[in-house]
Order: structure tokens, then sequence, then C-alpha cells
């Protein structure tokens, strides 16, 4: 089939290959470039490319030039927009593409593009073919003889996994035996006859993964996604192959979408758990304000030094408008538009470390994204069907009715609740947070619910005293936190903030901490010869 064939494969996979009567390089990404394939293309001909960033920063062909848009991006957005790198003439091999490298010239086409092609189904066809789909992308991926584990959380994608899976695995969660997230998956697997292995991290597991983490996700991700490391002996000794549920909830369930309409009451602004309306001439301010687990709220560009912050919106703004204008002629509303920087560069999410630091220890199979016919589904399920949790939790339940009884963990209702009331029940649940935040005087207590119930990391920073050091020693060093770069002062003032309980500053620590621990060991100045890249 020629280049054609590339379309054909059905799952997670980089390939190189060289035919040499041609001489002819070919580098070929799956769909969605699952799998980073970093890369300089010299102007003067030849290729340098790597699975990994930091082997090219050894090659004395490769400039070593900082990005400053990607900088901005990583902490306003908590990752970087489209393909760029921390390096501006390195960049990732797009979704789809087959980079050719033939006498010198280096060239890069899509085998295959993204468009979406809303079919008018009801809700209930919908359903049922997301269930015989997802049945489908679960069973390739459990055939062979290999022992086979799942990350099971309370929720609802790794869920799914058991529901469409047909042989039992062995089931992990990370917590403590009393996290409302480990009892609820306890529960889910017992329904479904699935050994259950609680992990237990230490107080300084977080400490102790933070530079591994960093070296995985080439600094591009929050280190604390990286939680994994330090459990793979865990899995080794029941599991071959592990499976987890992240992240089809920006497929399938609108999560990225913004659903926090604001309000005013008494002075103080809130939000609704109301789907935001987006438009047309307001999509790249939408963008900036509302994309799902960005900062921009918290004022990052304070810091930067002063002529970089002067350039900081400017910078932005064009970094959105490039990735807006990329789905132009692919979506067919703005929603789609709003969604293309987490769908189409899905491996450039800002969990999406999780994936890369399996891949580094196990056979890692992400059953519930990277595969052609859920794409090709998703693809064409019109976006009212596909912003909520409502079509997830009927194909769930079609899988299997038990699962769907047992409540989710992040609502505290059964998966046959309807939508609407599940809203009002969770909104009536974070009442009283939502007013020990603006009205009271002391800091709202950890939420048993959170999706983060096996650690708080605000109080982490403040009272674990060796991750605490580590962050002091690290947000101290010229070496990590560039003084050319960052307003150290106010870097400092930040940290002394977050730690006297002022504010909550977590987010901004944990990329200060990550770009960091990046910057010292593989930045423009890192020792080459002596340092970490040797």
């Amino acid at each position: 089939y020629g280049e054609e064939s590339f379309a054909r494969l059905n799952g997670s996979f980089v390939l190189a290959f060289y035919e040499a009567p041609s001489r002819t390089l070919r580098i070929i990404t799956d769909r969605l470039a699952s799998y980073h394939l970093f890369y300089h293309s010299a102007p003067c001909g030849g290729l340098a490319f790597c699975t990994k960033l930091h082997p090219l920063l050894s090659c004395d062909a490769v400039p070593k030039r900082l990005n400053n848009a990607a900088v901005f991006e990583f902490f306003t957005f908590q990752k970087l927009l489209g393909t760029k790198t921390y390096y501006e003439d390195i960049e990732i091999l797009p979704p789809a593409s087959v980079l050719t490298l033939r006498d010198g010239r280096c060239t890069v086409k899509a085998y295959w593009e993204m468009q979406y092609r809303a079919e008018e189904r009801s809700l209930g066809h919908w359903a049922d073919e997301l269930a015989d789909t997802l049945r489908g992308a679960v069973g390739r991926r459990l055939r062979g003889p290999e022992r086979i584990g799942v990350l099971l959380s309370g929720g609802l994608d790794s869920r799914a996994i058991l529901a469409a899976a047909d042989r039992p695995m062995v089931s992990f969660t990370m917590g403590g035996p009393d996290d409302l997230e480990v009892t609820t998956a306890r529960r889910l697997a017992e329904a479904t006859g699935c050994e259950h292995i609680l992990l237990e991290p230490g107080p300084d597991h977080f400490t102790n993964l933070v530079d591994r983490a960093v070296e995985i996700g080439n600094g591009m991700y929050s280190f604390h996604h990286g939680w994994l490391i330090g459990f793979f002996d865990r899995f080794r000794e029941h599991c071959d192959v592990l499976l987890h549920g992240n992240p089809p909830e920006l497929f399938f369930r609108g999560t990225s979408l913004p659903h926090n309409r604001p309000f005013t009451l008494f002075g103080k602004r809130f939000y609704l758990p109301v789907q935001t309306l987006l438009r047309e001439e307001e999509l790249t301010d939408a963008f900036l304000h509302q994309v799902k687990r960005g900062l921009y709220g918290e004022r990052p560009e304070r810091l930067f030094t002063a002529p970089l912050a002067a350039r900081y919106r400017d910078t932005l703004d064009a970094s959105i408008r490039a990735i807006l204008d990329e789905a132009d002629g692919r979506a067919e509303n703005v929603y789609d538009r709003f969604l293309w920087s987490d769908i189409h560069y899905t491996s450039r999410y800002s969990s999406y470390l999780l994936e890369t630091v399996i891949r580094e220890y196990l056979d890692e199979r992400t059953a519930l994204l990277f595969d052609n016919e859920l794409i090709e589904l998703y693809l064409r399920i019109p976006l009212r069907y596909r912003a909520g949790n409502t079509l997830w939790k009927k194909s769930i339940a079609r899988l299997d009715s038990a699962l769907a009884r047992i409540p989710d963990n992040n609502t505290g209702c059964p998966l046959t609740v309807p939508e609407f009331a599940v809203q009002t029940f969770t909104l009536m649940r974070k009442l009283p947070a939502i007013y020990r935040k603006h009205f009271g005087r002391s800091r709202a207590r950890y939420d048993p619910f959170s999706q983060n119930a096996w650690s708080d990391h605000p109080e982490m920073i403040r009272r674990n005293e060796k991750f605490r050091r580590l962050i002091e020693e690290t947000l101290a060093d010229p070496a990590c936190i560039d003084p050319a770069i960052f307003d150290t002062a106010r870097v400092g003032e930040i940290l002394r903030d977050h730690l006297a309980g002022r504010r909550n500053a977590m987010s901004l620590i944990f990329l200060l901490l990550t770009f960091g621990r990046w910057y010292k060991n593989y930045g423009p100045y890192a020792d080459r010869d002596g340092g970490a890249l040797k």
C-alpha cells in the first residue's frame, strides 16, 4: 500500500526505516504521535533524531537556542503547544506524519488527517457503538499470554477497561488504606474478580522521583505526574503489561471544555459547573483564560524578567492563534477548535508523563485512546454527546451494569444517576469548601472526593521538610532559575507566600521545580561533558 499503509496500522508506534537502494530514510508517527520523535533538520542537509530530547543536545551540529515561547507556554498552560520543544531548532514530529530524508533534503507530510464529520444518531445508538468499540479496543490489547495489570482509580476511565475486558487482571491503586479512591477501586476490582494491590507512597515519595520524572518527560510535564516511579518492582511481581485509563476523558467526556461559568456575589467571583459559551471572535482570549489546567489567572508573567514579561502576552497570543488555525477546515465548530491542542496533540497534555514513565519500565498499552476505531468513532459523534459524562457512563453500564452501580469516587453518585442530579449534588457538596475558601479564616481542608486523594500537594510543600528543602535549594540556584530569564526576587516571594499559607501557589512552584531541574541538567548552559548528559 505504500505510504497509505501507515494509516492502516492500529495502535501506538514510531517507525524509522532506511531503503538502501534509494538511500531514503523515513520516520513515521502514529495518528496521535503517542511516541515523541525529536528531530533537528540542518539547513545545509542532514538530520538528527531521537525519541528523547536530551541526546540531541550532545550533537554539536544542533544549535542550543532556548525557545522563549515554549517557556511561556509551560508556565501558562502546564504544557507546550503544537510541535515546540524548549529549543528553537528541535521539534517534535507531528501526528500522522512521514518525515523523509533523501539527498540531504528533509520533508514532512501527513498520511492521515483528523477530520470531524458528525453523524446524527440517537444517544442510545452512540452508547451501544461506543461500548462495542471499547470492547474491541481493550480486547486487542489483552491478546497474548502476558500477565495484565491495570491502574485503577475510583473514577470512570479505568473503570471502562474493567467493564470491557474479557479476562482477569491485577489492579493497582496508589493511596492510603482508608482513602475513598482506594476503597472505591477495591469495590470495582472485587466486582470483576480482579486482584487488588495497594501502592502506599512513603513520606518522601515525590521528593525521590523529581529528577527521574524530569529526565523521562524532557522537562515538559510537571514532575508530579510521574507518580508511578518507585513502584515498578511491585508491578513486575504481578504483571508484564500495564493498562491505564489516561486520558479518554478528553475525547469522550469533554473535560477540557470550559465548564465553569463565572458569576459575582458579594464582591466574590464564583464558578458554576455550567458549560461556558464560546464565540469565534473571542476564541483566542477564551483559550488563554479557560484552557484546562491553565494558570493565566495566577499571572505567570510575573515570574519573568521585565524584558521577557513585556513580550509575554504577544508571544502567547501568536502561539494560540497558530494552534487554533490548524483546526480550520477540520473542526466543525468553535468548541472543537478550542479542544484541538488537547486532542490532536494529546501526547502534549499535562498529565501525559504517566504514559511516558510506564514505557521506561514496562510494556504500556493505552487501551482507551490510541486505537484507530476509537479515534474514528470520536470524529463521528456529535459534540453534544461527547461534551459531558452521560454517553461514557451509559456505555460502561451497557458493558457491565454491576460496575455502573458503584458510585463514582469524584461525585459520590452511581453512574445510573442522571447528569443534572449529579451536578446539583456535586455543587451542594462543594458549598462548604467554597464558603471556607472565600469567607472563612482558615484554609480549606483536604477534600476526600478529590482525584488527589492520596496526596495533599500544597501541604506537602509546607510540611515535608525534605521536599521543602529541595524546592528552596532549586529556586535559589541560579543554575536552575536563571536570573536572565526569571525575576528571582518575585520567585522567592511566591514561595514564601505559599509556605506562610497566604496563598496556594502549588502549580507554579511545581513548574518552577520541574523546569529548574531540567534547565540545570539539560539547558543551554548545562555541562555536557561532566554533567547529566555525559
